[in-house]
């Protein structure tokens, strides 16, 4: 809940073979160390929660570990 509501970044892609638009936020989540992204299908406001899934990628674009624990 902590990305949708205060995503660190977000953009939307286009999926051709699909003709939908998915809206992918992320966010990090100190109290596991990991990036996660949350998927949509279309926007997040009328949207459809697709998957979310920790994604190792997003370290090499934001950066990696370690992290200090906000209070």
């Amino acid at each position: 809940m902590r990305i949708i509501e205060q995503p660190y970044d977000q953009w939307e892609e286009f999926v051709s073979h699909r003709n939908e638009i998915r809206t992918i936020l992320v966010g990090r989540v100190p109290e596991f160390n990991q990036w996660i992204k949350v998927v949509f299908i279309g926007r997040v406001s009328t949207g459809e929660l697709h998957t979310a899934y920790p994604d190792r990628q997003l370290e090499k674009r934001y950066g990696g570990r370690p992290w200090q624990r906000q209070s």
